[in-house]
């Protein structure tokens, strides 16, 4: 018993220090920056409950309802209400997801389309460069 103690304290230990480590996600430098492990540890928190909970309710199912307690197996193949849930269900959970994900994405664009320095936009603004119209098209340049 005080093994797996030892273990399992140990293990979040080391999961701790996975914040501090140099392969971790850089402090942010703007907003923007500041939105995107928001939005990653937020889904992943999500995703990890989601993960728990469906696994949870499946081993209890298999345990609480196994052939040696004497339950017999009942059949709800076409049973509507239980394919609605399990069709509107994962749709409300997309839905929740999709939006501060889409406000995230749209910000971004918006940063690049707005917040690019004029100096780097001016080669893509000349119609007469020859050379970058060929780079584009993945041509060599006219001689």
């Amino acid at each position: 018993m005080l093994n797996r103690l030892g273990l399992g304290t140990l293990g979040l230990v080391l999961c701790g220090l996975a914040t501090a480590a140099e392969w971790n996600l850089q402090p942010a430098a703007s907003k923007m920056g500041a939105d995107l492990p928001w939005l990653h540890e937020a889904i992943m928190v999500l995703v990890i409950v989601l993960l728990v909970g469906s696994f949870g309710v499946m081993f209890w199912s298999c345990y609480a309802h196994r052939r040696s307690v004497g339950h017999k197996a009942v059949q709800f193949h076409k049973n509507v209400m239980v394919e609605i849930l399990w069709t509107v269900i994962p749709a409300i959970i997309l839905a929740l997801v999709a939006w501060p994900v889409a406000k995230v994405v749209i910000a971004q664009n918006e940063v690049v389309l707005n917040g690019m320095p004029k100096t780097a936009m001016q080669p893509f603004k000349q119609s007469n460069n020859v050379e970058l119209a060929a780079a584009v098209k993945g041509q060599s340049t006219p001689r």
